[in-house]
């Protein structure tokens, strides 16, 4: 899979404006906010339609064009080609859910780093690693940026999968990092209003 570009340039301007404002400790805000992108981008991966599913696993035509061109070139039989066929199309909706997986066990990762007081209310459990290997480095007062990420060995089927692969986990990326930067800036305007406001009760005569 190629490198992911991500255009955060909105996010940086936001973060600076949500750390003056906050007077938070930057490091802090930068292990909250890849906590709230983690989360944020699992919305973007959408769901697969289970009805769908299910109608492409009667489509005779379909399993069988899967079973000639996919599985019997392997030397399968007929029988065994068509019901791998079958278990192709029911993976269609796991394959969603596994990659949810990777956000949710990013925000696992960088969790035990976001404050007590946060994680309180947001306690997601240990999470299970196998097969995957995580990688996190906390954002520190000497190094305030929050690096946290997962890999995961497959095998590729196709440039095209891996392409529609990528494209899904870029959207969502993206999804959850507009969301975020949003959320920062609602905190923004609210601490200038509320600021704005007690300078003006303060300067009425």
């Amino acid at each position: 899979m190629s490198a992911m570009v991500l255009d955060t340039r909105q996010f940086d301007k936001a973060l600076v404006q949500y750390a003056a404002a906050s007077k938070k400790d930057f490091a802090d805000i930068s292990n909250k906010r890849v906590y709230d992108i983690s989360l944020r981008s699992i919305k973007y991966v959408k769901n697969a339609d289970k009805s769908s599913v299910r109608a492409l696993q009667k489509e005779e035509k379909l399993l069988w064009w899967i079973a000639w061109r996919v599985y019997m070139p392997r030397g399968m039989k007929r029988k065994e080609a068509y019901q791998k066929a079958q278990t192709l199309i029911r993976r269609r909706g796991k394959a969603v859910g596994f990659l949810k997986g990777f956000f949710r066990k990013m925000s696992i990762l960088i969790q035990p780093y976001v404050s007590d007081r946060f994680q309180a209310a947001n306690r997601r459990g240990k999470g299970n690693f196998a097969g995957f290997t995580p990688y996190v480095k906390p954002a520190t007062k000497l190094h305030p940026v929050a690096d946290v990420g997962i890999s995961y060995d497959y095998k590729k089927r196709s440039e095209k999968t891996a392409k529609q692969t990528e494209r899904i986990l870029l959207k969502a990326l993206r999804g959850g990092i507009v969301d975020t930067a949003a959320d920062m800036m609602k905190y923004v305007d609210r601490k200038m209003g509320r600021t704005a406001r007690k300078y003006s009760a303060g300067g009425t005569i």
